[in-house]
């Protein structure tokens, strides 16, 4: 079995004298994989992760909410 692996070109962002392309894919797992992140649950963490991410101004590229994990990719500037 082989893996094929596709690079995109992430987008550069400019601040006032830098320039970056910090990007974090972030896992978030509930304790014993248990399967609750459905219905109302996933609804509200999908709207507290954009929240977030828009009160602190980070980059949201991806959000993928599955029944015992959470992925996000997000950029995350330097401080």
């Amino acid at each position: 079995m082989s893996l094929k692996f596709e690079y995109t070109e992430m987008p550069h962002f400019s601040g006032a004298h830098t320039r970056f392309s910090n990007w974090y894919h972030i896992v978030w797992i509930p304790k014993f994989h248990h399967t609750i992140l459905t219905g109302r649950v996933r609804d509200i963490c999908e709207i507290v992760i954009r929240d977030i991410t828009n009160q602190k101004h980070l980059k949201l590229q991806a959000l993928n909410i599955d029944p015992d994990h959470i992925h996000i990719l997000v950029a995350i500037p330097p401080k």
